[in-house]
């Protein structure tokens, strides 16, 4: 239900959730996390998101559409009740495609840019090192 990817550890070799992608919802908290990796339910405030019909609901624009459009109620209480009773518009299955597709072109380029980041990083330590010895 926090904030972070990885709210604990399990020496358990099986019983991991492996219906992925899904998208997570922290009945306490109401933060929403997208999984696409096995994990283990370790909480029963957690609530696992999935579409009945992937054709009709791509995951990825279900994840985004939730963080933006979802009014939180706040305060610790559960409130999978109010999630569960709020409409959505949903929009034809193509142009949750085209979206969820930017999502994924735009993380790659996120991933390459944090990667040249470090490559610049270790580069200039490298210089660093080498006048300034």
């Amino acid at each position: 239900q926090s904030v972070n990817d990885i709210a604990g550890y399990s020496n358990l070799e099986k019983d991991f959730y492996e219906n992925l992608p899904c998208i997570i919802f922290g009945d306490h908290t109401e933060i929403f996390k997208y999984v696409n990796a096995k994990f283990f339910l370790g909480a029963d405030g957690v609530k696992i998101l999935i579409p009945v019909d992937r054709n009709k609901l791509n995951e990825i624009f279900l994840f985004h559409m939730l963080k933006t459009e979802y009014k939180t109620v706040g305060g610790y209480a559960r409130h999978f009740r109010n999630l569960n009773d709020t409409k959505f518009y949903l929009p034809p299955k193509n142009l949750q495609e085209e979206f969820a597709d930017y999502v994924r072109l735009s993380e790659d380029k996120k991933i390459a840019a944090q990667v040249r980041l470090e490559e610049l990083k270790a580069s200039r330590d490298n210089l660093v090192s080498k006048y300034f010895r």
